[in-house]
């Protein structure tokens, strides 16, 4: 069982990787300390024969942190440089998303929560 999930983490990781790299490319790599907020969405699916169901059932940290991961060295250069979080949370709305909101020097601020709309779009 531990090999298949970490087979299945490693692909989802390297197609997150791609999927990173093409959306930011050409935006250059934040430094210092970040902050960061996600958000993550999914809907009902065969995957491998086992039936996957909300993603409320997964453990939010594991999320955060596959999503850091495979954020490393496109966004910034190493996870160990996020010091702070804002709001995380995941959401089985019918669809399969990922928001990521990343910001340089302090914790998150209330007012933002206006900039960023959190069902897997970001406001700039």
């Amino acid at each position: 069982m531990w090999r298949s999930d970490a087979a299945r983490y490693l692909k989802w990781r390297a197609e997150a990787r791609d999927y990173f790299g093409l959306l930011l490319a050409g935006v250059p790599m934040l430094s210092g300390q970040l902050g960061a907020a996600f958000g993550f969405g999914a809907e009902m699916a065969l995957d491998g024969g086992r039936r996957r169901t909300c993603v409320r059932h997964w453990d939010l940290g594991n999320l955060v942190k596959a999503t850091e991961d495979a954020l490393q060295g496109i966004l910034f250069a190493n996870d160990r440089s996020v010091r702070w979080y804002g709001p995380c949370y995941a959401d089985d709305d019918g669809s399969s998303w990922i928001s990521v909101h990343v910001w340089e020097g302090g914790p998150w601020r209330e007012e933002w929560v206006g900039k960023t709309v959190m069902k897997g779009v970001t406001v700039t």
